[in-house]
């Protein structure tokens, strides 16, 4: 992949370490293993950047609900007959299509749209009809385990997102002021996930964390109360 680099577990360690003074003391190697698979966990979860596509055909005719293949922990993208179907959610479906569970395509159309269900299953609205059409999922793998592999495959945006995260994570433990200061790192690991994936500016968690819901919710000024100079 261009501008990727692979990175040992040692380098990473190595690269955590310069960040922090090389206080190999205060953070033990071990530990910083640990906080290193977390960091690589928790922006996987946010950004779904390590991901793969499993062909699971075909459809079933009436059926509603499918497994999510083993080895994939959420989805993102189905396919049926090579055509991306529509992301929605259930309860998108049960208040938008009441009775959706209950619905079949005609002989000539396909399903429209696919809503997770949970971790393991997921929807199409509506049911094949006689079924058989080839059915192929997108979805976020695990993030590696840094023991478990020789080396992981990084750009240079990932891996500052990563240490970020990482670094804060580090910096609890030390607490005071190098805690506070680690929140700036938080913020911009949190903001650069929100820019690469689009579906977290519609989570309200993930909106409070960046302290939008606040905005939000904040009265305008009527233009009437306004004042002119020193308040």
């Amino acid at each position: 992949m261009a501008g990727y680099q692979q990175f040992t577990l040692a380098q990473l360690q190595a690269l955590f370490y310069e960040q922090l003074g090389g206080n190999t003391v205060f953070w033990r190697t071990d530990e910083v293993t640990r906080i290193l698979q977390e960091a690589f966990r928790v922006f996987n979860c946010m950004t779904g950047f390590w991901r793969d596509r499993v062909d699971i055909s075909p459809t079933v005719a009436n059926q509603v609900y499918y497994n999510v293949p083993s080895g994939l922990t959420y989805l993102y993208r189905v396919e049926v007959n090579g055509v991306a179907l529509t992301s929605t959610d259930l309860y998108g479906l049960d208040y938008g299509q009441p009775t959706w569970e209950s619905e079949v395509c005609t002989s000539t159309t396909i399903p429209q749209m696919f809503a997770p269900v949970g971790f393991n299953l997921f929807a199409l609205w509506p049911a094949s009809f006689a079924g058989l059409e080839s059915l192929v999922v997108e979805g976020v793998t695990p993030a590696p385990v840094l023991t478990n592999v020789g080396f992981v495959n990084l750009g240079s945006d990932e891996l500052d997102m990563i240490l970020s995260y990482a670094l804060h994570v580090a910096q609890f433990k030390e607490g005071g002021q190098e805690f506070e200061t680690s929140q700036e790192r938080l913020k911009l690991f949190l903001k650069q996930a929100g820019s690469r994936n689009a579906v977290l500016m519609q989570s309200s968690k993930f909106r409070k964390w960046m302290g939008l819901e606040g905005q939000r919710k904040r009265p305008m000024r009527s233009p009437g109360n306004s004042k002119v100079g020193a308040r």
